[in-house]
C-alpha cells in the first residue's frame, strides 16, 4: 500500500514531497520574486513556482509587485517548499505565509497567471488554473482590463523587436 502511494504522488509531481523550510522576507523585487533569509543566514532570490506575473515595464507590473509586498512586508516569516532551480539560480518554489499559499494568492487576486510552460506538477497547477478562471470572469486584478497579454508574450515581443 504505501509503494503504490509513493507512486501515485511521485507520479502526480506531489509537492508534499518537498521539504519546506523557514526564511524571513528581505525584499519583493516584482510579482513573482522575492528576496530572502534562511535561518542559517543565507540570503536566496525566489521565483514563485508555476505563476508568472506582469514584468514591471508591463502593464500591471507593479500593481503586482505591490500586491505581493503587501501581502509580505520586509521581515515577514514564510515556509518556502522549493520546487526546482532555475537557469539564474533562484531557488523556484511555493511560498506560504501562515494559512497562506502565496503562488494562489496572487492568482486568485488576478496578480499573475499560471506559467504553463513551467507548471508542471499536476497538484497544484490544475487547481491553479481553476483559480486564473475563476479571477479572470470576476475581472480581478489584470482582468479588469479584458484581456491582458501574459508576461511570457509580452517578453518575446521585447525580445524580437
Amino acid at each position: 500500500m504505501i509503494r503504490i502511494s509513493v507512486f501515485l504522488c511521485a507520479l502526480l509531481a506531489c509537492p508534499s514531497l518537498a521539504v519546506a523550510w523557514p526564511a524571513v522576507v528581505l525584499d519583493v523585487h516584482d510579482g513573482d520574486t522575492l528576496t530572502v533569509r534562511r535561518t542559517s543566514g543565507d540570503v536566496v532570490k525566489v521565483r514563485l513556482y508555476g505563476v508568472d506575473a506582469p514584468e514591471l515595464a508591463q502593464p500591471g507590473g507593479t500593481e503586482a509587485r505591490d500586491y505581493l509586498r503587501e501581502m509580505l512586508a520586509d521581515e515577514e516569516t514564510v515556509d518556502v517548499r522549493t520546487m526546482d532551480t532555475d537557469r539564474y539560480g533562484r531557488v523556484v518554489g511555493r511560498v506560504q505565509h501562515g494559512d497562506v499559499d502565496i503562488n494562489a494568492a496572487l492568482l486568485d487576486a488576478g496578480q499573475a497567471w499560471v506559467y504553463p510552460q513551467y507548471c508542471r506538477s499536476v497538484i497544484p497547477c490544475a487547481e491553479w488554473v481553476v483559480v486564473t478562471i475563476r479571477a479572470a470572469l470576476a475581472q480581478r486584478g489584470l482582468w479588469a482590463a479584458g484581456m491582458p497579454q501574459p508576461p511570457w508574450d509580452w517578453r518575446r515581443e521585447r525580445k524580437n523587436n
